[in-house]
């Protein structure tokens, strides 16, 4: 591929920051971590976009077994120092599902640093997934 293309790696992680191994995504990227103790059950983030430019990202969970109660979903930014600069909350989803999502529109240049997306059942935060944005 041209070297303008710009590079985006995906790392699972914790919204806390506990980074796991990096593989490279080209322009958009996914990462997914497990959701509780359900081997099928996710919670992912999904970023579109350019290098530093963010068209627009997605969280959400899929869950086949488990079904969570009363989600929250989280779009979050941080800058390379760990400093969160950008947060979208989806309202509580009542209830229980296999799968719900958030999406927030951007269309800017974010930060060099990462983006998480997690999730909170019955007001308790579940460990989340990660893209790491670079130039």
């Amino acid at each position: 591929m041209r070297n303008s293309f710009k590079i985006l790696t995906v790392a699972a992680v914790a919204l806390a920051g506990v980074v796991a191994p990096a593989t490279t995504a080209q322009a958009n990227a996914t990462g997914c971590t497990q959701l509780g103790s359900w081997k099928t059950d996710s919670v992912c983030i999904d970023v579109r976009g350019k290098g530093t430019y963010v068209n627009y990202a997605s969280v959400y969970i899929h869950a086949q077994l488990g079904y969570p109660c009363n989600v929250r979903l989280y779009i979050t930014f941080f800058d390379l120092k760990g400093a969160k600069y950008s947060q979208s909350v989806s309202a509580t989803h009542d209830g229980c599902y296999g799968f719900k999502g958030h999406q927030q529109t951007y269309k800017a240049n974010m930060r060099e640093g990462r983006v998480c997306g997690a999730v909170s059942v019955n007001g308790v935060m579940k460990p989340g997934a990660c893209v790491n944005i670079r130039k």
